[in-house]
């Protein structure tokens, strides 16, 4: 079940930062295409393949992932089984009753206020938008970070001190075998 919300998470906060990637591209394109947006209904399409025997309960496509955004986000998950419903509804940090996006009669969105809060209001998402080249890395440092400063002051001094060794700068699989170090430290960032 931890798997399931870690999975959920990670494609909603891909998704909101697509919707909102997607509005900010050229409005005289045909189309405009959201990498971001796609990678987060992949993730939904690979938790309906993994947890609900490849049935669409979660939107796999841009259409029916904007009609559903379209509504509170409760709507998104009223169509789970009950044990994954509850889990998001008591361990998620998602507002469930945000509406993310609204809908014209052109078939066009723009972004609503929950949105606009959700990413101005958030600093792994502020600075996702602002790192243009890779908005997806950056909200994974921000996430490391985040949990980095949940830690004591000693063991974040520790974490800090062995990023910043020069010998750790760039990680092999060679290197995480052969050094004791780094061991540890993905144990204790797997205790997390």
């Amino acid at each position: 079940m931890k798997t399931f919300l870690m999975m959920f998470n990670n494609a909603m906060e891909l998704i909101v930062l697509g919707l909102y990637e997607k509005k900010q591209i050229d409005k005289n394109l045909n189309y405009r295409y959201s990498p971001l947006l796609k990678k987060g209904l992949d993730k939904f399409a690979l938790i309906n393949l993994a947890y609900f025997e490849n049935k669409d309960i979660l939107p796999t496509n841009e259409n029916e992932l904007i009609e559903i955004m379209n509504k509170p986000i409760i709507n998104l998950i009223e169509k789970l089984p009950y044990e994954y419903k509850e889990l998001i509804k008591n361990k998620s940090e998602w507002d469930l009753n945000s509406e993310f996006i609204s809908t014209t009669m052109d078939c066009n969105y723009y972004i609503e206020e929950d949105l606009n809060d959700l990413i101005f209001g958030n600093r792994k998402f502020r600075k996702s938008i602002n790192n243009i080249k890779n908005p997806e890395f950056e909200l994974e440092c921000q996430k490391f970070f985040d949990l980095i400063i949940q830690k004591t002051q000693e063991e974040y001094i520790e974490i800090r001190n062995f990023l910043e060794q020069r010998n750790h700068t760039y990680l092999t699989n060679s290197m995480l075998l052969d050094d004791e170090d780094i061991r540890t430290l993905i144990e204790i960032i797997k205790i997390l």
